[in-house]
Formats: structure tokens, C-alpha cells, sequence
């Protein structure tokens, strides 16, 4: 059912892709809250126009700090794309000579997708611009201000056991932040009432993309 009437089909195939789930990521923020960090500190990693948003925030940025928090838990749409954008950004403070640095707040220590050549990239073209924190914790964001705040751990176990007596807490000024939540699957899937996985992804035969639960329906991308 659409805006513009209902529409029979003989197979349906369905490619909504991801949602964000700050609710899950910072069960204390209220809703007021998360739509003023999702504004000021767009993810981009959906099509439209954050991206469009990002690269405002770039283009008209003076010397200072860009933050890339990618998502800190959970399956996420294309591994690699945060430590891409790292690098994408980083190539692009050093073109137009802007001081500062990419400071990446993450929470995998390192072992993330094509993890030993992004590293092997930063320090071969980027040294001096790269600060990367692998055992962190975002807790807030200030878009007024321009602060973000985290919990810095010294290694993953102590990370993994959430012991904030061993974290510094940290706040730290930016000039752009680009704050990657955590992805759940879009609603559509849902709507579809297809059985799930337990993380809320379409369940489906991996070799024809059949959902599991109607023949008549596949799902492929990042659903």
C-alpha cells in the first residue's frame, strides 16, 4: 500500500536498507535530543541529504578537530565506510591546509574491516592528522557548545567489561562531527511481517535472497 493506491504483485522484492538506532546507542537521550545530534552531527551513511549536510559542514569549516565516531556495536552497512570516510576527510584537510586533526572515536581496538591497510594508508599519508582511539565510549554530544564527551578505556577487556572506574572521561571541542549510531534494519521489513533474525534483519535463504517466510518475496542489500 503507497500514498498512490495498492499494488498487486506476483514477487516483491524489497531493498529498504538500514535505519539508525540512537535510541539503543543512548537510552537517556529523549527524542528532542537525538534529532538535534542527528542534525548537527549527520551519520551519512544513508543516502540523501546528509551527505549533502557533511559536506556543508566541510566546506565551510575553519581550522579545528573533525570527529568520526563510527557505529560502535552490531552489524552496519558496508564495514569498511567509516575508515574510508577517515581517510576521505583526512585527504581533505591536508588539500585545503586546514590545522587540525581526524580524530576517530571507536570501539574496535583496531580490528575492523581492511583494518591493517587503512593503517598502513594513515601513517604512510596522513601521520600527522590522524588520532585514532579504538577503546572509546561516546556518551555525549553538545552541538551548541561543539563538544563531545567519551569515556576512554586503556584496552578492550576493560572496555568489553564497561568498568568506568579504569576510563578517563574526556570532552573534547570539534569543528564537524560526523556521529555514526548504531544500524538496525528499516521498519519496512517489519511492515512486511517476514521473520527476522534476532537483531531484526531479514531472515532469507543466502543463496537465492528468498525470504524465509513468504516465496514470494526477496530481500537483498543491506536488509
Amino acid at each position: 500500500t503507497t500514498t498512490a493506491g495498492d499494488i498487486a504483485y506476483d514477487i516483491l522484492v524489497l531493498s529498504p536498507g538500514i535505519a539508525y538506532d540512537y535510541e539503543k546507542q543512548f537510552p537517556k537521550w529523549d527524542a528532542a535530543k537525538i534529532k538535534s545530534v542527528a542534525q548537527a552531527c549527520p551519520a551519512a551513511l544513508m543516502p540523501g541529504s546528509e551527505h549533502l549536510a557533511l559536506k556543508r559542514q566541510l566546506d565551510n569549516m575553519d581550522d579545528g578537530d573533525v570527529i568520526i565516531v563510527p557505529p560502535a556495536s552490531g552489524k552496519f552497512r558496508c564495514p569498511p565506510a567509516p575508515y574510508e570516510r577517515t581517510a576521505m576527510i583526512a585527504n581533505y584537510l591536508k588539500t585545503e591546509g586546514i590545522k587540525g586533526k581526524v580524530i576517530v572515536l571507536d570501539t574496535r581496538g583496531g580490528k575492523f574491516a581492511k583494518g591493517a591497510a587503512f593503517k598502513e594508508s594513515w601513517k604512510d599519508n596522513f601521520a600527522d592528522l590522524f588520532d585514532y582511539k579504538g577503546f572509546t565510549k561516546v556518551i555525549d554530544v553538545d552541538p551548541v557548545k561543539k563538544e563531545i564527551t567519551y569515556l576512554e578505556y586503556p584496552d578492550m577487556a576493560t572496555l568489553e567489561e564497561g568498568d568506568t572506574d579504569d576510563a578517563k572521561t574526556v570532552v573534547k571541542k570539534y569543528g564537524v562531527c560526523n556521529l555514526i549510531p548504531i544500524n538496525k534494519c528499516s521498519p519496512v521489513i517489519k511492515m512486511a511481517d517476514l521473520k527476522t533474525n534476532k537483531i531484526g534483519y531479514a531472515a532469507m535463504d543466502g543463496y537465492s535472497f528468498r525470504s524465509a517466510s513468504d516465496k514470494n518475496v526477496y530481500v537483498i542489500g543491506d536488509a
